[in-house]
Parts: C-alpha cells; structure tokens; sequence
C-alpha cells in the first residue's frame, strides 16, 4: 500500500487541474469504493491481492492531498485555518476510532470480506454528498 500511496501523490498534481473540486472529490470515493470493492471480492491469488492493495494505496495518497487542498480549493485561503481545523477534527476522530470500529464490524458480520463489502457500500453512499461539496 505505501507504493501506491506514492503514486497515487505523483498523480493528483496533474490531475488537481482537472475538473472541480468536486469532480475529483466524487472520483476519489467512486474509486475508493471500487478498490475496496476489489479487495473483498478478490481474495487469490497474491498477485492480484498485492495489485488491489497498491490500487487502494494509490487512491488513498491522492485523497490525502484532496484533504489537504479541499478548504483551500473551495473556499480560498482566508478562512483557511477556521475550516480546516474543524474539517480535520472529523477525519482525526473517524482515523482513530476506524481500526477499532472496522474490526468490530468484521467480528459482528464474522468476515473481514463481508466487512470490505460493507465499508465499499458506505464509501458509495458518499458519492452523492461529494457531487455537491
């Protein structure tokens, strides 16, 4: 996942001047939905578990710089600090309880696979939320 964290950085530079804001933020969770999707889907061979992992990385480095430029990009510089501080209280709450939280649905559900599918289901009912930010 770290290479492809790397590469999917290496990309959202000359894909930043592409589209809206919002284009790229529907895009990045259609595809966020879509590798999870790949995942849970397919378990063997390694192969093409390791490339679904890198394709999940990649997708996950350029939303790290969709976070960072989504107050800056919307709504200018100015109100940047304001924004953001309250934008990365939700993130930083969700990151922390995440680990815990997905584990416990996995538990619940009895399948890490089951929980991927679900996680990929909620990253999709965010599509349409990201179409209006």
């Amino acid at each position: 996942m770290g290479a492809g964290q790397v590469v999917g950085r290496l990309l959202f530079v000359p894909l930043r001047r592409r589209g809206t804001p919002g284009t790229r933020t529907t895009t990045q969770v259609s595809l966020s939905a879509a590798s999870i999707e790949l995942l849970a889907a397919v378990p063997r061979p390694p192969v093409l578990v390791t490339c679904g992992a890198v394709l999940c990385g990649a997708v996950r480095g350029a939303h790290t710089l969709s976070v960072a430029t989504a107050v800056s990009d919307r709504w200018g510089t100015e109100p940047y600090a304001t924004l953001l501080g309250r934008f990365h209280g939700v993130v930083a709450v969700a990151m922390a309880v995440g680990p815990a939280l997905g584990t416990a649905v996995a538990l619940a559900l009895g399948s890490y696979r089951l929980a991927a599918l679900l996680l990929a289901v909620l990253c999709l009912s965010a599509v349409l939320p990201a179409r209006r930010s």
